[in-house]
Parts: structure tokens; sequence; C-alpha cells
């Protein structure tokens, strides 16, 4: 179908939005969510996921048919997601030596870790394993890539399957928003309940259902 060339825009400020963010973080110190850069920090990566599963949504429901159209969806993510990471977890690890070099410190990376970050598995195994600052969300990615082309392959048998499959996700983050996060702890203090790909995934799948169901953009 053709390039909407506005989510492309969309995308694009929002990862200026989380670029500053980081900027200024690692710069003048932490920003809180109190404050507007906080914010966008923090929902600029929601807003990447709804488009993410919009434009999934327009491009491929309907044409995820079989079994070996679901493995051509996911030998093209692998491409897209694996060799820009693998370069930036690469010069991370780099870094990470080359910083404990210098302050006289043994570097002992956990090998378990960096075989869960090259193979792009942390988001399925432990989201908080991430090596690389805001891979988790690449993690979470990956989860959302590998539900995406199932749920479509049996709506084709079924038209309830992806209302249901969008319904679940619903539930599921209501359930983390009720039950998993204290609004009166701080986030870092639950940052590996928050990054979990599941109370995420509502934000993509409600991407998907505006792709899918929404009107003509």
């Amino acid at each position: 179908m053709k390039r909407i060339e506005s989510l492309d825009y969309l995308r694009g400020l929002m990862a200026l939005a989380v670029m500053i963010y980081h900027y200024v973080s690692w710069s003048t110190g932490p920003v809180g969510s109190e404050h507007l850069l906080g914010k966008l920090g923090i929902y600029a990566v929601s807003m990447f996921y709804i488009l993410s599963g919009l434009s999934l949504g327009l491009v491929y429901y309907g044409k995820i048919n079989t079994a070996t159209d679901v493995g051509s969806f996911l030998i093209k993510r692998v491409f897209r997601m694996f060799p820009l990471f693998w370069l930036v977890l690469t010069a991370s690890i780099c870094l990470s030596y080359l910083s404990s070099v210098m302050g006289g410190k043994a570097f002992e990376p956990d090998l378990f870790k960096i075989f869960l970050n090259y193979s792009l598995l942390f988001g399925f195994v432990d989201p908080a394993a991430y090596f690389t600052v805001g891979a988790w969300s690449i993690g979470n990615e990956m989860v959302f890539y590998a539900i995406l082309p199932v749920v479509f392959l049996l709506s084709r048998r079924s038209a309830f399957i992806l209302p249901v499959a969008i319904a679940a996700s619903i539930a599921a983050g209501i359930y983390f928003a009720a039950y998993s996060l204290n609004a009166g702890v701080p986030l870092v203090e639950q940052w590996s309940t928050y990054i979990n790909p599941f109370n995420q995934l509502f934000l993509f799948m409600g991407g998907v259902a505006l792709g899918v169901y929404g009107h003509p953009l």
C-alpha cells in the first residue's frame, strides 16, 4: 500500500523527543514525569508501539494466510531489527569494557545476558535483562512481532480472533495498572514490572485495531 508519510513524521518527532530526554537526563540528572520532557520520554515510547501496530495492521492484515507467510513476516522483522541492534549492542559492550579498564575494575560480563541480547530473546525471557540503554522497548517489539502474525493467521479461521486478542491485551493492561503497579511507588522501583511486554501490549494491539478497523488515513 502507499506509504503514509505523516506516520513517519510523527515517528521522527517521537524519536527526537526520546533522544532529547536521554541527553538531558545524562547531562543534568534524571527528569521526573512531572515535567513535560519527562512525560515525552515515557510516552513517546508508547506512541512508537501504537505506530508500529498501526503500520503492521495496515500492511499485513488479510495477507498472512499460511505458516509460510508467518515465517516470511518474521524473517523481515529479523533483518529489520537485528543488524542495527547488534551494532549498537557491540558498541555498548565495548564502551562498558573500556570504562571498566579505565576505572581499574575487572570486566565480568554476564554471558547469558549478552546471549539474550544478541539473540533478542530477552523480551521473552527477562525483559529487564537488556544491555543497551532503552533496549527494553526493542525486546518488547520482538514479543509483539511473534504474537501478531499468529493472531492474523488464526483470524483467517474466525473473525473473532483479532477482537478477542485486542480485548485480552486491554485486560492485561488493566491488570498491570490496577494490581501490579503502585501509583505511590516511584516508577524506577517498579521498572521491571512496567517494561513487561504484556503491560505494553495493549498499545501495540490498539495500533493494530486502528489499522484494521479505523477509517482510511
